[in-house]
């Protein structure tokens, strides 16, 4: 039996602290309804007064996922639901986000660096858009975020996940950044969660919010199409638009080969017109030659 009421405390706390400090004009929560999301929201509702909750139409979300999302929002703790998609090209919600991204630049692969450009087209704009309706154009209403992401959630998180992020007047609070896998599982099935979860989550362990390919693994397309044989077919339709209409002949498992990155942004002629054999950072400095 794991014993998680020195955390629950710890999250009861932060939450205290938080609504001392920034007397919250709004509070929402960020909702994928994977495992961790199901907790934060059920902590979010037990210690804030939650306004709403909000997912990311990422525009290559599982339909389940987001159908479940609404489902728990409304008809199990009976807030409002947001969802949006990402602004792209011009249009304040573009539903093609994903497909005009890699149109341009491929399947994203595996690296940080396009984790990073994907968080930023399909979640993070869609966000702060949805923050500045809530504030609705008032900058110094404070909005606390509550975030499931948790330190011990992996390796990658364990370096990068804080208690709270204050950037202006949006605080991110990570409600259960403290807690250990045991504790969030104990919690989830003494509160019966687990039937909050997407069917995606049940499946595959993830939520179902965003197949964008960052750092998926071989065989994972395989599991998407018996799990959410939509969310494959488009998926498949992308990639055979790729192969047929550029270059970026790599999958959605797989990303850009080390040698096709370094031809496209590391490589340059190798003769100027002053005869010099130079690299490109030298390229990007010529004048001083001149």
């Amino acid at each position: 039996m794991i014993d998680y009421t020195d955390k629950l405390k710890w999250s009861e706390t932060l939450a205290e602290r938080i609504k001392k400090d920034y007397n919250p004009y709004a509070v929402i929560v960020g909702l994928t309804t994977g495992f961790d999301s199901n907790v934060a929201l059920k902590l979010a509702t037990m210690f804030f007064n939650v306004d709403a909750a909000f997912t990311c139409d990422t525009t290559i979300a599982a339909p389940e996922t987001l159908a479940n999302c609404e489902r728990v929002a409304k008809e199990v703790y009976g807030l409002k639901w947001i969802c949006k998609a990402p602004p792209y090209n011009g249009k304040r919600e573009n539903h093609n986000t994903y497909f005009e991204v890699v149109k341009q630049h491929g399947f994203p692969g595996k690296t940080k660096t396009a984790h990073n450009w994907m968080y930023r087209w399909l979640k993070d704009h869609t966000v702060s858009r949805i923050i500045s309706d809530i504030r609705k154009k008032k900058r110094n209403r404070p909005i606390i975020i509550v975030s499931g992401a948790r330190k011990y959630e992996s390796v990658r998180r364990m370096g990068t996940s804080q208690d709270v992020t204050v950037i202006g007047n949006n605080i991110w609070v990570n409600i259960c950044n403290e807690w250990t896998n045991s504790e969030v599982h104990a919690f989830a099935e003494d509160n019966k969660l687990s039937k909050y979860r997407s069917p995606i989550s049940q499946i595959l362990g993830i939520s179902g919010e965003c197949f964008c390919g960052c750092f998926s693994q071989k065989g994972e397309l395989s599991e998407i199409k018996f799990a959410s044989p939509s969310a494959y077919e488009k998926l498949s339709f992308i990639s055979k638009w790729l192969s047929d209409n550029t270059n970026y002949y790599w999958g959605w498992e797989e990303g850009p080969s080390k040698q096709w990155t370094l031809e496209k942004y590391g490589q340059i002629n190798m003769f100027s017109e002053s005869n010099l054999i130079m690299c490109s950072t030298c390229m990007n400095n010529t004048d001083v030659l001149q």
